[in-house]
Protein backbone atom coordinates (compact mmCIF):
# COMPACT_ATOMS: atom_id res chain seq x y z
CA UNK A 1 0.00 0.00 0.00
CA UNK A 2 1.90 3.51 -0.73
CA UNK A 3 1.75 5.96 1.27
CA UNK A 4 -1.10 8.30 0.06
CA UNK A 5 -3.47 5.20 -0.09
CA UNK A 6 -2.22 4.46 3.84
CA UNK A 7 -2.51 8.05 5.35
CA UNK A 8 -5.92 8.31 3.55
CA UNK A 9 -6.97 5.10 4.68
CA UNK A 10 -6.21 5.56 8.33
CA UNK A 11 -7.24 9.45 8.41
CA UNK A 12 -11.01 10.04 9.79
CA UNK A 13 -11.87 12.65 8.51
CA UNK A 14 -11.66 10.13 4.79
CA UNK A 15 -13.21 7.44 6.52
CA UNK A 16 -16.18 9.44 8.29
CA UNK A 17 -17.73 12.73 7.60
CA UNK A 18 -16.57 14.05 11.22
CA UNK A 19 -20.10 14.83 12.64
CA UNK A 20 -23.40 14.70 11.69
CA UNK A 21 -23.79 15.43 7.51
CA UNK A 22 -25.78 18.75 6.56
CA UNK A 23 -24.25 19.64 3.22
CA UNK A 24 -22.03 18.39 0.68
CA UNK A 25 -20.41 19.65 -2.06
CA UNK A 26 -17.08 18.35 -4.30
CA UNK A 27 -14.52 19.95 -2.23
CA UNK A 28 -15.85 20.48 1.16
CA UNK A 29 -18.61 19.20 3.45
CA UNK A 30 -20.14 21.09 6.89
CA UNK A 31 -21.20 18.70 9.30
CA UNK A 32 -22.74 19.63 12.51
CA UNK A 33 -21.02 19.03 15.90
CA UNK A 34 -23.66 17.27 18.30
CA UNK A 35 -21.13 15.78 21.09
CA UNK A 36 -19.93 19.71 21.95
CA UNK A 37 -22.37 21.38 24.16
CA UNK A 38 -22.36 24.55 22.21
CA UNK A 39 -25.41 24.97 20.56
CA UNK A 40 -25.38 25.59 16.08
CA UNK A 41 -22.03 24.29 16.53
CA UNK A 42 -21.18 23.65 12.85
CA UNK A 43 -17.32 22.99 10.70
CA UNK A 44 -16.83 23.26 7.50
CA UNK A 45 -14.22 20.31 6.26
CA UNK A 46 -12.20 20.04 2.72
CA UNK A 47 -12.80 16.69 1.21
CA UNK A 48 -8.72 16.85 0.03
CA UNK A 49 -5.92 16.41 1.80
CA UNK A 50 -5.14 20.24 2.04
CA UNK A 51 -3.57 21.54 5.34
CA UNK A 52 -2.85 25.38 4.42
CA UNK A 53 -5.78 28.17 2.92
CA UNK A 54 -2.94 29.08 0.26
CA UNK A 55 -2.76 25.77 -1.44
CA UNK A 56 -6.30 25.55 -2.35
CA UNK A 57 -6.99 27.18 -6.08
CA UNK A 58 -8.42 30.23 -6.16
CA UNK A 59 -11.54 29.13 -7.43
CA UNK A 60 -11.15 26.57 -4.50
CA UNK A 61 -10.69 29.57 -2.18
CA UNK A 62 -13.46 31.68 -3.48
CA UNK A 63 -16.30 28.89 -3.24
CA UNK A 64 -14.91 28.25 0.23
CA UNK A 65 -15.20 31.86 1.11
CA UNK A 66 -18.80 32.06 -0.23
CA UNK A 67 -19.60 28.64 1.35
CA UNK A 68 -18.35 30.04 4.78
CA UNK A 69 -20.49 33.54 4.65
CA UNK A 70 -23.65 31.56 3.62
CA UNK A 71 -22.97 29.21 6.66
CA UNK A 72 -22.37 32.32 9.16
CA UNK A 73 -25.46 33.78 8.19
CA UNK A 74 -27.62 30.44 7.71
CA UNK A 75 -26.50 29.67 11.48
CA UNK A 76 -26.47 33.73 12.92
CA UNK A 77 -30.57 33.68 11.31
CA UNK A 78 -31.10 30.26 13.38
CA UNK A 79 -29.49 31.04 16.57
CA UNK A 80 -29.87 34.85 17.26
CA UNK A 81 -26.06 34.60 19.15
CA UNK A 82 -24.10 37.68 20.09
CA UNK A 83 -21.56 37.02 18.02
CA UNK A 84 -20.45 34.70 15.68
CA UNK A 85 -16.68 33.07 16.04
CA UNK A 86 -15.19 31.44 12.59
CA UNK A 87 -11.48 29.54 13.41
CA UNK A 88 -9.35 27.46 11.20
CA UNK A 89 -6.47 25.12 13.26
CA UNK A 90 -6.07 21.58 11.51
CA UNK A 91 -2.89 21.07 13.90
CA UNK A 92 -4.10 16.94 14.20
CA UNK A 93 -5.94 15.92 10.84
CA UNK A 94 -4.90 17.02 6.87
CA UNK A 95 -7.74 18.60 6.17
CA UNK A 96 -8.09 22.06 6.29
CA UNK A 97 -11.54 23.34 7.99
CA UNK A 98 -12.99 25.83 9.89
CA UNK A 99 -15.24 25.69 12.82
CA UNK A 100 -18.62 28.02 12.77
CA UNK A 101 -19.82 28.99 16.41
CA UNK A 102 -22.46 30.73 17.50
CA UNK A 103 -21.65 32.96 21.06
CA UNK A 104 -23.59 34.21 23.85
CA UNK A 105 -23.13 36.40 26.32
CA UNK A 106 -23.74 33.88 28.83
CA UNK A 107 -22.22 31.16 27.65
CA UNK A 108 -19.66 29.20 29.69
CA UNK A 109 -16.61 30.86 27.69
CA UNK A 110 -17.61 33.71 26.89
CA UNK A 111 -15.84 36.06 25.89
CA UNK A 112 -12.82 33.16 25.69
CA UNK A 113 -12.50 31.08 22.68
CA UNK A 114 -14.64 27.83 23.18
CA UNK A 115 -11.52 25.91 24.27
CA UNK A 116 -10.62 27.82 27.17
CA UNK A 117 -11.90 26.67 30.61
CA UNK A 118 -14.84 28.06 31.82
CA UNK A 119 -14.11 30.30 34.81
CA UNK A 120 -14.96 29.08 37.82
CA UNK A 121 -18.95 29.96 39.59
CA UNK A 122 -19.55 32.89 41.35
CA UNK A 123 -21.14 32.81 45.33
CA UNK A 124 -24.40 34.74 45.52
CA UNK A 125 -25.87 34.87 49.02
CA UNK A 126 -27.00 31.33 50.25
CA UNK A 127 -25.78 29.90 47.07
CA UNK A 128 -23.72 30.55 43.18
CA UNK A 129 -24.40 31.29 39.86
CA UNK A 130 -22.49 29.46 36.81
CA UNK A 131 -22.69 27.19 34.46
CA UNK A 132 -24.53 24.41 33.21
CA UNK A 133 -21.31 21.71 34.22
CA UNK A 134 -21.16 23.78 37.50
CA UNK A 135 -25.09 24.34 38.30
CA UNK A 136 -27.04 22.07 36.26
CA UNK A 137 -27.16 19.00 38.65
CA UNK A 138 -28.72 21.40 41.67
CA UNK A 139 -30.73 23.19 39.19
CA UNK A 140 -32.08 19.61 37.80
CA UNK A 141 -33.56 18.52 40.88
CA UNK A 142 -35.36 21.90 41.84
CA UNK A 143 -36.48 21.95 38.03
CA UNK A 144 -37.46 18.50 37.73
CA UNK A 145 -39.51 18.49 41.04
CA UNK A 146 -41.32 22.03 40.00
CA UNK A 147 -41.99 22.21 36.40
CA UNK A 148 -41.85 17.99 35.50
CA UNK A 149 -43.26 16.51 38.73
CA UNK A 150 -45.50 19.66 39.80
CA UNK A 151 -46.69 21.63 37.18
CA UNK A 152 -46.71 18.50 34.31
CA UNK A 153 -44.35 20.35 32.05
CA UNK A 154 -43.29 17.38 29.56
CA UNK A 155 -39.66 16.67 30.20
CA UNK A 156 -39.06 17.65 26.11
CA UNK A 157 -40.11 21.30 27.05
CA UNK A 158 -38.12 21.86 30.22
CA UNK A 159 -34.57 20.30 29.29
CA UNK A 160 -33.71 22.31 26.15
CA UNK A 161 -30.25 22.94 24.24
CA UNK A 162 -30.52 26.05 25.94
CA UNK A 163 -29.47 25.72 29.20
CA UNK A 164 -25.52 24.61 27.34
CA UNK A 165 -25.33 28.71 27.23
CA UNK A 166 -27.28 30.15 30.03
CA UNK A 167 -26.15 31.42 33.76
CA UNK A 168 -27.69 29.33 36.17
CA UNK A 169 -28.27 30.98 39.98
CA UNK A 170 -28.95 27.87 42.45
CA UNK A 171 -30.05 28.40 45.80
CA UNK A 172 -29.32 26.04 48.57
CA UNK A 173 -30.57 25.45 52.61
CA UNK A 174 -29.00 22.36 54.44
CA UNK A 175 -26.45 21.79 51.56
CA UNK A 176 -29.65 21.04 49.47
CA UNK A 177 -30.81 22.74 46.38
CA UNK A 178 -34.05 24.76 47.12
CA UNK A 179 -34.31 27.35 44.16
CA UNK A 180 -33.10 27.76 40.44
CA UNK A 181 -33.26 30.07 37.90
CA UNK A 182 -31.33 31.07 35.09
CA UNK A 183 -30.10 33.94 32.46
CA UNK A 184 -30.16 33.45 28.95
CA UNK A 185 -29.05 35.91 25.95
CA UNK A 186 -31.18 36.86 23.29
CA UNK A 187 -28.41 37.99 21.48
CA UNK A 188 -30.11 41.60 20.70
CA UNK A 189 -29.00 43.06 23.80
CA UNK A 190 -31.15 41.77 25.94
CA UNK A 191 -31.53 38.62 28.15
CA UNK A 192 -34.22 36.49 29.23
CA UNK A 193 -34.66 35.01 32.84
CA UNK A 194 -36.45 31.51 32.77
CA UNK A 195 -36.80 28.48 35.05
CA UNK A 196 -37.22 30.49 38.09
CA UNK A 197 -38.91 28.21 40.69
CA UNK A 198 -38.63 27.43 43.92
CA UNK A 199 -39.15 24.12 46.19
CA UNK A 200 -42.49 23.93 47.65
CA UNK A 201 -41.93 23.85 51.01
CA UNK A 202 -39.06 26.78 51.08
CA UNK A 203 -41.92 29.25 49.22
CA UNK A 204 -42.68 32.58 50.73
CA UNK A 205 -39.30 32.76 52.66
CA UNK A 206 -37.63 35.07 49.86
CA UNK A 207 -35.82 32.77 47.86
CA UNK A 208 -37.68 34.05 44.40
CA UNK A 209 -36.83 37.88 45.44
CA UNK A 210 -33.48 36.84 46.06
CA UNK A 211 -32.58 34.51 43.24
CA UNK A 212 -34.04 36.99 40.88
CA UNK A 213 -31.95 40.01 42.09
CA UNK A 214 -29.04 37.87 41.74
CA UNK A 215 -30.16 37.28 37.93
CA UNK A 216 -30.54 40.63 37.49
CA UNK A 217 -27.44 42.08 39.35
CA UNK A 218 -25.58 38.97 36.15
CA UNK A 219 -27.50 40.73 33.57
CA UNK A 220 -26.04 44.08 34.36
CA UNK A 221 -22.42 42.79 34.71
CA UNK A 222 -23.08 41.66 31.36
CA UNK A 223 -24.33 44.54 30.18
CA UNK A 224 -27.42 43.43 28.74
CA UNK A 225 -29.71 47.28 28.32
CA UNK A 226 -32.75 44.66 28.85
CA UNK A 227 -34.13 41.61 30.75
CA UNK A 228 -37.07 39.88 29.73
CA UNK A 229 -39.27 36.78 30.93
CA UNK A 230 -42.47 34.55 30.53
CA UNK A 231 -44.24 35.24 33.82
CA UNK A 232 -46.47 32.76 34.59
CA UNK A 233 -50.03 34.12 35.58
CA UNK A 234 -50.08 34.42 39.13
CA UNK A 235 -46.49 35.59 39.28
CA UNK A 236 -47.20 38.33 37.44
CA UNK A 237 -47.80 40.61 40.61
CA UNK A 238 -44.00 39.21 42.12
CA UNK A 239 -42.28 40.13 38.98
CA UNK A 240 -43.96 43.70 38.84
CA UNK A 241 -42.90 44.35 42.29
CA UNK A 242 -39.17 43.72 40.59
CA UNK A 243 -39.66 46.18 38.25
CA UNK A 244 -41.20 45.02 35.60
CA UNK A 245 -43.83 46.06 32.93
CA UNK A 246 -46.36 43.64 31.23
CA UNK A 247 -46.16 43.43 27.33
CA UNK A 248 -49.09 42.85 25.12
CA UNK A 249 -51.31 39.48 25.87
CA UNK A 250 -50.87 36.80 27.71
CA UNK A 251 -50.29 33.45 26.22
CA UNK A 252 -50.39 29.86 26.46
CA UNK A 253 -46.93 27.81 26.82
CA UNK A 254 -46.48 24.66 28.14
CA UNK A 255 -50.26 24.46 28.48
CA UNK A 256 -50.01 27.51 30.94
CA UNK A 257 -50.96 30.91 30.00
CA UNK A 258 -47.91 33.87 30.54
CA UNK A 259 -47.22 37.01 30.05
CA UNK A 260 -44.20 39.09 28.64
CA UNK A 261 -42.44 41.15 30.78
CA UNK A 262 -39.32 43.41 30.59
CA UNK A 263 -37.36 45.57 32.74
CA UNK A 264 -34.95 48.18 31.61
CA UNK A 265 -31.71 47.93 33.60
CA UNK A 266 -30.75 50.90 35.53
CA UNK A 267 -28.10 53.15 33.28
CA UNK A 268 -29.07 50.89 30.33
CA UNK A 269 -30.91 51.82 27.13
CA UNK A 270 -33.81 49.02 25.87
Amino acid sequence: MGTALAAKTNCPLCSSPGGRLVEQASGWRVVAIEEHPLPGFHRLICSDHVQEWRHLAPAQRQEIGEALAAWEHRLTEQWQPDKFNLASFGNVVPHLHWHLMPRWRTDPWWPNPIWASPPPACAIEGGWIGDWSSSGPAARVVRQAVFVQEQQVASEDEWDAWDAVARHAVMERDQAPVATGRLLSLGDGRARIGRMSVLQGHRGRGLGSALLAALLDDAQRLEFDAVVLHAQEHAIGFYQRAGFTTLGSSFEECNMRHQLMLKTLEGRHA
